[in-house]
């Protein structure tokens, strides 16, 4: 099997990829714990540094850079200076950003995590804030207009398009419908990240949702999915008509349902003691839309992604993983 995976790798890169979706600056403020405060229960940190890393569907993007792939970006960022962060790490890893709508009236999504820790030693997150941005509502067929007209203009030169749906209202449904319509007859994989509106997303070639967020298309709470992850798969399947079904379970690895074939569990690569989950959805997707577009079925698509998603929640924050790192994974475990 890895041998193949291993072909696969080597012919991902140069693909052509649309990631669609809300696109989110993160924040990460660092902090040394000095003491606790007299004025409240509450730690004071020392401030020692941050950064700035794309987040969302431009952490997605950015996994597909990484991989070396060729990537456009449909989105909306705000006129602002976190928003100008965000196009400043796009135009530095060369990413095409001419399918992004700048606007006044919607800040960008800014989410910044405080990390804590002592002098020399690893930070964690504390708490975590989000600034969601506008309403995206009132300007929605606007929105709309641009995103289609872009599509048609490059939608001949794509091998595959990746949604990453966050809910902050930059993916319509009524122009999903169209791509789904405009793509039916060819060969263009089309992958679905919601985390809010799975529900919405049908005829895809591939969904690849969480657990939780699995049960939550059939109004399965989260505690009551482990037991029924095969009834909610065949559920999904009939209510949302994907190709694939990838459902991702955390320390339990992963699931695949494919139409008319037999189930596949994977078992989670690596460590169940992960460092951050943060992102880690981002690689999947990304590594599935790759793979796709590469000639992979559905399951060696899902088995790339499990040892790439096993690879980056051992790293802090919404990391990326590289073509080296999966390639001397594959090559240990032959």
């Amino acid at each position: 099997m890895n041998k193949r995976l291993l072909e696969i790798l080597k012919a991902i890169k140069g693909k052509r990829i649309l990631v669609w979706g809300d696109l989110v600056c993160d924040e990460y403020i660092y902090g040394d714990v000095s003491r606790i405060s007299r004025e409240a229960p509450v730690l004071i940190l020392k401030k020692s540094g941050s950064e700035y890393r794309p987040g969302g569907a431009a952490n997605a993007a950015n996994n597909l850079i990484s991989l070396g792939a060729k990537v456009k970006v449909m989105g909306i960022v705000g006129k602002d200076e976190n928003g100008r962060k965000l196009l400043s790490l796009f135009k530095n890893r060369r990413i095409d950003t001419t399918g992004i709508l700048i606007s006044e009236a919607f800040p960008t999504i800014t989410k910044t995590r405080i990390m804590a820790g002592g002098i020399n030693r690893p930070k964690q997150q504390v708490i975590r804030i989000d600034d969601e941005g506008g309403e995206v509502k009132s300007e929605v067929k606007k929105i709309q207009d641009i995103f289609w007209k872009y599509f048609l203009s490059i939608k001949n030169s794509l091998d595959g398009i990746l949604i990453s749906d966050y809910s902050y209202g930059a993916v319509s449904f009524g122009i999903y419908n169209e791509i789904v319509k405009t793509l039916s007859t060819k060969n263009i994989p089309i992958v679905v990240d919601s985390r809010f509106d799975l529900v919405k997303f049908k005829n895809a070639t591939v969904l690849t949702p969480n657990d939780e967020e699995a049960g939550a298309v059939l109004g399965i709470e989260s505690d009551k999915t482990e037991k029924n992850i095969n009834n909610i798969a065949r559920g999904i399947i009939k209510k949302l008509n994907p190709k694939i079904l990838i459902i991702t379970r955390g320390k339990k690895g992963m699931d695949v349902f494919i139409e008319n074939k037999k189930p596949h569990h994977i078992p989670i690569y690596g460590s169940d003691e992960v460092v951050d989950v943060t992102g880690a959805g981002d690689t999947v997707s990304s590594i599935v839309t790759l793979a796709l577009s590469s000639g992979a079925n559905g399951y060696e698509a899902a088995q790339l992604a499990n040892y790439a998603g096993g690879i980056v929640v051992m790293k802090m924050g919404a990391a990326t993983v590289s073509i080296k790192e999966l390639k001397e994974v594959l090559q240990r475990e032959e």
